[in-house]
């Protein structure tokens, strides 16, 4: 009688024992470079582990899901227009409102992680993964608040002839949520000069998207967003008549220019010497 006791009580340990080492499994930190030679299910892990980090999501956002299937990416196509692009990490996504009603209406949206995210290309680290979503974040926030920091959507964003202008609104977001990525100490070098190139080229954007617009608008942007570390960048250029001095941002890809005036340069210098 005292052998089966004993033998129950060596099974119900082991079967204590068993269930703590799986919840502890369970329950284990997910690494980055674990994530990315992981599954589907791991990486789905890695995901809501980010989340639960940062607090999880806001309201404004209805959910997180990871695109990795055709049937997802069609859903995205068939529901938004948008198709994943090469290199895309993430994308935030929401119902079509009108922008008379962004910051009036809620605009719940839905985040996107693409396997991109866990190819190693651009994020190489939690921090760097972590900054990408509060991106995707940051741009549900603004829809919802209506505005840019103090930018408002309605009516800045629309042409002298009405028409809204979008590419100039997405641009303005996109150097928003970059520039809020640059404050990150924790993200990794080789992911901060990759987002540094997207700020250039998105910075290019308040140039090429100006057709239209107050001129105005245009130069309160490009003081506003004009980062300290464009004034070393390879595509940054100073030029002098023997008057004064010419600035311009030269584009990436092509022989495209984007100039500017005497008098933004002394804004932006401005700018620059009070530690804006």
């Amino acid at each position: 009688m005292t052998k089966v006791i004993l033998l129950a009580y060596v099974g119900v340990f082991f079967a204590v024992f068993v269930l703590t080492l799986s919840c502890s499994a369970n329950s284990r930190h997910i690494s980055f470079q674990t994530a990315m030679r992981g599954d589907t299910k791991l990486q789905e892990k890695f995901i809501s582990q980010v989340i639960e980090d940062i607090g999880g999501f806001p309201r404004y956002v209805t959910g997180v899901t990871y695109a990795d299937t055709p049937k997802e990416v069609e859903f995205l196509k068939n529901t938004y227009g948008y198709e994943p692009q090469l290199g895309h990490l993430m994308y935030t996504a929401g119902p079509k409102i009108e922008v008379s009603q962004f910051g009036k209406q809620q605009w719940p949206a839905t985040i996107s992680v693409f396997p991109e995210s866990f190819s190693g290309n651009t994020i190489r680290t939690e921090a760097d993964f972590k900054s990408s979503l509060l991106h995707m974040i940051r741009n549900a926030e603004t829809r919802n608040l209506g505005r840019i920091n103090s930018i408002s959507y309605y009516p800045t964003f629309f042409t002298v002839l009405g028409d809204w202008n979008g590419d100039l609104a997405r641009t303005v977001e996109e150097l928003d949520a970059l520039r809020l990525e640059f404050r990150r100490r924790d993200i990794s070098q080789e992911y901060f000069q990759t987002r540094a190139q997207g700020y250039l080229q998105h910075y290019f954007g308040l140039c090429r998207y100006a057709h239209a617009m107050e001129p105005k608008l245009i130069e309160s942007l490009k003081v506003e967003f004009f980062h300290a570390g464009m004034l070393t960048h390879s595509f940054f250029f100073r030029e002098s008549n023997g008057r004064e001095e010419g600035w311009y941002l030269k584009h990436p890809v092509g022989e495209e220019k984007c100039r500017f005036s005497p008098r933004e340069i002394e804004e932006i210098q401005k700018k620059l010497t009070s530690g804006g």
